[in-house]
């Protein structure tokens, strides 16, 4: 079976410390924290940044349940609208992250409605050429159009910060905190993220308030309560191709925030899409 984010431990994630060259000259992996940051002030301000599709509207409507201050998640701030090379050490960071696999997807699915081509379109992002494309593309073909366009600097840019800003970033991962019913962590790692946010945030919050939280949190919202699971959606979409292009582009960012644990995890996926193309051959 292959392992998915759900087999993961509901304990800390703590990955190999080292970042010298390990004796078979391949970087060794990248160090990232996955619980509560050690020494972090959470007497600083906090500010919610996210990447596109990682959790945005989650993390805001969780943080809007808490009534906290409005400030921190308003406006929505992404990733590739900030310098994280350049954050104040003197404010802690939340930054929501997701499996670069389904984030694509999702960003592919988002983009199959004319009225969010539009939006895209008057912000300046994609040219009118572009948004017509879109418009008639099918989801895989919108992430491969992604993948070979190669620019998706955002993952890099969240590990940077992650790695320059130990004490002040909290990794908030959008499958820890859509929990199971959508095919992501278990309940237990759920209500534990929440309740580390709380902590980010200085707000008191008991376990049973976790769980009330957890439900007004996806609760009357057909984004989150629909059958359809957010979690794996890629290993339907995508193509031996899309595979290639991904773990050339993200395998970094995939094996620093426990996404997959084996660094050739694409091939049995390589292999199943093989054999499948050669059953349908026969």
């Amino acid at each position: 079976m292959f392992q998915s984010v759900s087999s993961l431990s509901n304990s800390q994630v703590d990955l190999p410390l080292s970042l010298e060259e390990s004796s078979s000259n391949e970087p060794a992996p990248i160090n990232v924290n996955l619980g509560y940051p050690k020494g972090m002030n959470n007497n600083l301000p906090c500010r919610f940044i996210s990447i596109r599709k990682s959790g945005t509207n989650l993390v805001s409507r969780l943080m809007e349940r808490m009534n906290v201050q409005k400030s921190i998640y308003e406006p929505q701030l992404h990733v590739d609208r900030v310098n994280t090379n350049k954050l104040n050490p003197k404010r802690n960071y939340i930054i929501s992250v997701r499996d670069p696999r389904d984030a694509l997807v999702s960003l592919a699915n988002w983009f199959y409605s004319p009225n969010e081509v539009v939006i895209r379109k008057k912000q300046g992002e994609f040219s009118k050429k572009e948004c017509h494309k879109f418009r008639s593309m099918t989801t895989q073909q919108k992430v491969n159009y992604y993948l070979r366009a190669g620019t998706n600097p955002v993952f890099e840019q969240t590990l940077q910060a992650v790695q320059k800003f130990p004490r002040n970033v909290f990794i908030v991962r959008f499958e820890d905190l859509i929990g199971p019913s959508a095919g992501g962590s278990s309940r237990q790692m759920q209500l534990l993220t929440i309740g580390r946010i709380a902590k980010v945030l200085k707000y008191s919050l008991s376990r049973e308030g976790q769980k009330r939280v957890a439900h007004e949190m996806i609760g009357g919202t057909t984004t989150y309560t629909s059958k359809k699971k957010k979690v794996g959606q890629w290993k339907s979409v995508f193509t031996a191709e899309d595979i290639k292009l991904v773990k050339e582009q993200f395998n970094e960012f995939i094996l620093a925030f426990g996404y997959e644990t084996d660094p050739d995890w694409d091939v049995p996926y390589l292999e199943k899409l093989n054999a499948d193309v050669e059953q349908q051959s026969q």
